[in-house]
Order: C-alpha cells, then structure tokens, then sequence
C-alpha cells in the first residue's frame, strides 16, 4: 500500500525465515521436513521422521519447499501411498483421505498421553495415522502447486467419489483401514473446497482479490466453477487449461 521501506522489512524478513526454516527442518535424505526437534535433545539427529503431512504440504503451499523440494515430497508421499495399500491389502481408494502421517510414531513419549487416547499406540489411530479431510485440502493445493494438477484433480475426485458418496465427509477424520469415521462433526472438508480451487483451478484468493496462476488439471477444460469471494459469487471457466474469470 505504498510503504516501500515496510514492504522491504517484511520481505526480508520472510526470506531469512525460509531459509532458516530449511536450513534446520529439511531433511535430503529422507526427502520430508521433518516434524519436530525437541531443544532438549540433539539437533538434527534427535528429529522426528514419521512424515506429518500438514506442514510438508502447506511448505509447498507457502514456497519455504521450492520446485525440486515439492516434487520430492511429492514422490515420497506417493511411495507411502503404494506400500501402505500394500501392506495393509487395501485398495488405493480405500486411503481417499490424507493421512496425518505416513509412518507410524515409533516413541509413545510422541504421542498424546503416551497413546493413551484413543488408542494411538496402534497405526492408523486418531492422530497416529489417520486420515484428516483439511490434510486433503493441503494435499490437493500442494499438488497443483507443485506442478501436479493432473494429480491434484485425482485426489479430489477420489476423495469426492469414495468419500462424499458413502458418508458425506461428516467428521473429521477416517479410519483408513476399517472405512470408519472418527472424532467430531466439524467443517474441516470445507477446505477439500479450498484445495480444488487452488490446486486444480489455479486460483489464488488474496484480500486483494482473485490472483489466476498457472495451468489447470486437463480434465476441467470447458468446465465453469462458481464460489464466493468476500460475499460475491465468481465465476471460473476453464479455457486451455487456464483460468479466466467470467
């Protein structure tokens, strides 16, 4: 808004963060931020390495994870994906949700009153695990983000398919083993909302209005998409493979 010196600050700032932030949290072997570091323990070998997905996508959302990071990230998830279908005989579209994190937590001291609550000692169990609707906005935005929109538009699909249709996206999370939904009715889903928007439309919503960036999933061509922006309804088409507001 005209403040050129605040804007500097602030830009400087952010830029400091981000490096920071990956300086101590990447981890390029393991290709993932990693959790968590406990300052009472030894850094970066004490850190915690069970793949929390909401802050690894919202890196990419946010650009702390550049291109090669994001894609990186990325193709571990998809890893995880496969071998737990796997390991637990399950189709893929049996995990139509975003699990909170895609190993399970090997320290009980990590987890809340010693996995104590609802039974989080077992993997996939409440936040050891399980399936979050908002971690599945993260992941579709992330997705489309990154340069994946084809992947973005699969993740919502599968989760519209095999989720809306059998329970509506009630809850807040998924018991992704038995099909079971668990905690309490909450709005969480609304951000599957979000994430299409962002990831497969390619429409940023700032306090300054709709910002159109990049390409869309190629399965939305011709297709139109009306939401709300600060009390009007807009509306998106979709014209080769990019945004345009109508």
């Amino acid at each position: 808004d005209g403040n050129a010196s605040a804007a500097a600050r602030y830009k400087a700032a952010h830029r400091r963060s981000v490096e920071a932030y990956n300086r101590v949290f990447w981890d390029d072997a393991h290709s993932l931020y990693m959790d968590w570091i406990d300052v009472r323990e030894r850094m970066p070998e004490s850190g915690r390495r069970y793949f929390y997905t909401d802050h690894n996508m919202l890196a990419i959302i946010f650009g702390i994870a550049d291109r090669p990071k994001a894609q990186r990230i990325l193709k571990h998830l998809d890893r995880r994906y496969e071998e737990l279908c796997r390991q637990f005989k399950l189709k893929r579209e049996a995990i139509y949700a975003t699990p909170a994190n895609m190993y399970p937590v090997s320290r009980l001291g990590d987890l809340v009153d010693f996995g104590e609550l609802q039974n989080q000692k077992t993997y996939p169990d409440y936040e050891n695990g399980c399936s979050f609707f908002h971690s599945t906005g993260f992941e579709i935005a992330a997705r489309g983000i990154a340069g994946q929109q084809d992947a973005a538009y699969d993740a919502f699909e599968r989760v519209m398919r095999y989720g809306y249709a059998r329970n509506r996206l009630w809850a807040a999370a998924l018991k992704w083993d038995t099909g079971q939904l668990i905690s309490e009715p909450l709005n969480n889903a609304l951000l599957i909302l979000w994430g299409f928007v962002r990831g497969c439309l390619g429409v940023r919503q700032s306090l300054k209005g709709l910002i159109l960036e990049g390409t869309t999933a190629a399965r939305l061509e011709g297709t139109r998409h009306t939401f709300c922006h600060f009390g009007r309804d807009v509306t998106v088409e979709v014209r080769n493979r990019r945004p345009v507001l109508r």
